[in-house]
């Protein structure tokens, strides 16, 4: 059995038309879920840009900074800690690269 070649490209086209209005309408569900996923991950993000700017006006108690107890405050040290990191240099009085207890309790209270 022979069918025109109209015949062929009319079937063709009625099979590839819905995918057509598909494509030009709402996204399928997968993309869907997609933007809402990087949707809620910004909304993530700024939540916890939010909550470590919260963190940082308040001092975190210094024992909980000198990790290896030595009883001062490196660089190393205040990078767990934004404010201390941007504040290291102004808390650091006597300028030996270190915060004492002592120093760090004045500089924290101009906080």
């Amino acid at each position: 059995m022979k069918y025109p070649m109209s015949a062929i490209a009319g079937i063709a086209f009625a099979l590839y038309m819905p995918t057509l209005f598909a494509q030009a309408g709402t996204p399928p569900v997968n993309e869907q879920e997609q933007l809402q996923r990087e949707e809620q991950e910004l909304q993530n993000r700024a939540n916890e840009r939010e909550m470590a700017h919260k963190r940082a006006e308040r001092p975190v108690p210094f024992d909980q900074l000198d990790r290896n107890r030595n009883g001062y405050l490196t660089l190393d040290d205040a990078r767990s800690d934004p404010w201390l990191s941007e504040h290291f240099v102004q808390c650091d009085l006597d300028r030996n690269d270190q915060v004492s207890r002592d120093e760090y309790a004045t500089c924290t209270e101009k906080k």
